[in-house]
């Protein structure tokens, strides 16, 4: 699923064979996106099955943060905060769930909204972070 309008192509499978076959560059690169998006995929059902619904949310932010991939330091900003039905949607929960957890999220001051951003907290950072990201 996209967060915006995204132009999608598809291409046929033998074409593709013989371009990899000729370009072994291109084999790695494709092998390396590749492995990146099962190590997101994996983590991202670890989290489903190690987290509440609050540290679903912190990771989804940390990830849609777009840091480095390094551990962060200091505070992270989601720019144009994602709805809560589409946070809902990403982590696996309802809306309402999400609703009341950004509720208290803020609250304990994990996150805060600026505008239309959202600020990580490094102390969400310190706690949630640690797991595997």
């Amino acid at each position: 699923m996209t967060m915006e309008n995204a132009d999608f192509i598809r291409l046929a499978r033998d074409p593709i064979l013989e371009l990899i076959k000729q370009h072994h560059a291109l084999a790695m690169k494709i092998l390396i996106t590749l492995s990146r998006r099962v190590r997101e995929v994996s983590g991202q059902l670890r989290s489903m099955s190690m987290f509440d619904v609050y540290g679903r949310i912190v990771r989804c932010l940390i990830r849609l943060s777009q840091h480095d991939g390094e551990r962060p330091t200091g505070r992270l900003v989601v720019e144009n905060r994602p709805s809560n039905r589409d946070l809902a949607k990403m982590i696996g929960c309802t809306r309402e769930s999400v609703s009341r957890a950004m509720k208290v999220l803020q609250e304990n001051q994990f996150v805060t909204t600026v505008q239309k951003d959202i600020v990580i907290e490094e102390r969400a950072l310190h706690r949630y972070w640690d797991f595997g990201m």
